[in-house]
């Protein structure tokens, strides 16, 4: 209920859903359940600007060291920094989550890693490798739930800072994988910036744009 009001923008009742689940985790919840408790609670009061209040949840969830949640706790304290001008400590815990996205991204069940990993690209400055993770994600998880909760992330990632190379390119590609409303024009898929053949792929591989991601565009 939390998640869902979050989403809807009902900001004051996400943060009473996710007290009361934390209360219950802390309860009668296990360390994962504990965890996914205290970061619904920390993405709720940074949703509303409180700083100060979510920045200490981000950190208790992050110690209890779950790998379902550890990447999305290191996305928020990382947007989180960045809203305060430490860039350094942003662009630190930025290129942390890109590693531990990375790690999860093995063996993952959930379209949440990857998502994670190319706002998390996206906050390093790196829209074309963030560009090339959105279109890996997109195949995971296209649903219009994932994309609203990905473009709701960029909105917090944008705030209180300089404009962010390559992300209205970004936020294109997203709409254009909503489905169309009835009545509108279709439009064609967005494809990775232009590059060689042989060119190093950018989504950040290290292979060939040949050998990696020329095969899906």
């Amino acid at each position: 209920m939390g998640v869902a009001a979050q989403l809807a923008g009902n900001t004051q009742r996400a943060a009473s859903c996710h007290w009361r689940a934390s209360e219950l985790a802390v309860e009668v919840g296990g360390r994962e359940q504990q965890a996914i408790a205290l970061f619904n609670l920390a993405d709720s009061q940074h949703s509303q600007g409180d700083l100060d209040a979510a920045e200490p949840l981000y950190r208790q969830a992050l110690e209890l060291d779950e790998p379902f949640i550890d990447f999305k706790c290191l996305l928020g304290l990382a947007m989180l920094c960045g809203e305060r001008g430490q860039d350094s400590e942003a662009h630190e815990t930025f290129a942390r989550c890109v590693e531990v996205c990375r790690e999860r991204l093995q063996g993952a069940t959930t379209h949440y890693p990857a998502y994670a990993l190319a706002i998390a690209l996206l906050g390093l400055g790196k829209p074309d490798q963030a560009l090339a993770a959105f279109a890996d994600a997109l195949r995971v998880n296209a649903s219009p739930g994932a994309i609203d909760a990905a473009l709701l992330d960029i909105g917090v990632l944008q705030r209180g800072r300089s404009p962010i190379a390559g992300v209205e390119q970004v936020r294109e590609r997203l709409r254009r994988a909503l489905p169309a409303a009835p009545g509108d024009p279709p439009v064609d898929d967005a494809v990775l910036p232009a590059v060689g053949r042989n060119d190093p792929c950018p989504c950040g591989s290290g292979r060939k744009y040949k050998d990696c991601h020329w095969k899906l565009a």
